[in-house]
């Protein structure tokens, strides 16, 4: 599970592992994760912390190679881990890293640990967010957009990872692996967001309830995220703020979505970096 050192992943640890799951958490602060682990101990359930930086393809094939060294088979990855960034920046990989984060990350860990999931009839979890209508996705524009929002970015890279879920449901389908995506409704009091004003941060929970959008405390989300990641669901379903829920119309666009496939299987294939 990535992202799951604090905040909803920390919280979808604990609700899984009272569902029997063993939790590799995986995440770029080591106290935090190894705490977590501990969390997990002493409710009886065993753990591991596995370190990653996943705006760094190359530190997230070694985690994928790690894992698939010690464990046949995955019965759940949960691709949680996201964020958005005050100001442009690209990654080392020269993608901008809102999208990195959100989109490319998910896409090479799915990929990188396809035989595990295959031997386990493995769910995939993508945690996405509830966008505009308005929201339109360029696939020019992802990898080193001209001109650069954090909000329209953030927007723009989970719109895209609800394409992505829909592309991996429908080249997946023979393989009995599961992508979703979940929706944790608004939820406040994470790590979310550290990058941005903090002002940003104090108007948040005001503005939810003046356009009275869902709100979900942090182990609510945790438990939403753990429901994903066991309930019987289609491949491709995407649980939105009341429940399952049809995905946004420019998410479901069979060419944006080959398009896009393909964008990430260029970004995060090694033999075509120089």
């Amino acid at each position: 599970m990535t992202g799951a050192t604090s905040g909803i992943g920390r919280a979808a640890a604990i609700s899984l592992v009272h569902c029997g799951y063993r939790i590799i958490v995986v995440g770029r602060d080591a106290n935090r994760g190894v705490g977590v682990v501990d969390e997990l101990e002493r409710v009886g359930a065993s753990g591991a912390f596995l370190p990653c930086d996943l705006l760094d393809l190359a530190d997230v094939r070694r985690l994928a190679l790690e894992v698939t060294e010690h464990h046949r088979r995955l019965d759940v990855l949960l691709n949680n881990a996201g964020g958005t960034f005050r100001a442009k920046a690209l990654t080392q990989d020269g993608v901008e890293r809102t999208f990195a984060l959100n989109v490319v990350a998910p896409y090479a860990l799915t990929a990188a640990l396809l035989s595990p999931l295959r031997a386990g009839e493995g769910r995939v979890v993508n945690v996405v967010t509830q966008v505009s209508a308005r929201t339109r996705l360029e696939i020019d524009g992802l990898i080193d957009p001209p001109r650069y929002n954090a909000f329209a970015a953030y927007s723009r890279a989970k719109l895209a990872l609800m394409a992505l879920t829909l592309e991996q449901a429908a080249r997946y389908a023979e393989t009995n692996i599961t992508p979703v995506a979940v929706h944790p409704r608004i939820v406040f009091g994470t790590r979310f967001g550290n990058d941005m004003p903090a002002w940003l941060n104090r108007v948040g929970p005001i503005a939810a309830r003046l356009l009275r959008r869902p709100t979900s405390t942090v182990d609510e989300a945790g438990d939403r995220l753990a429901y994903a990641a066991t309930a019987a669901l289609n491949s491709g379903t995407l649980l939105a703020e009341a429940g399952p829920d049809e995905p946004p119309a420019a998410a479901t666009d069979p060419i944006l979505q080959k398009r896009l496939w393909e964008l990430l299987e260029a970004l995060t294939d090694p033999d075509t970096k120089s």
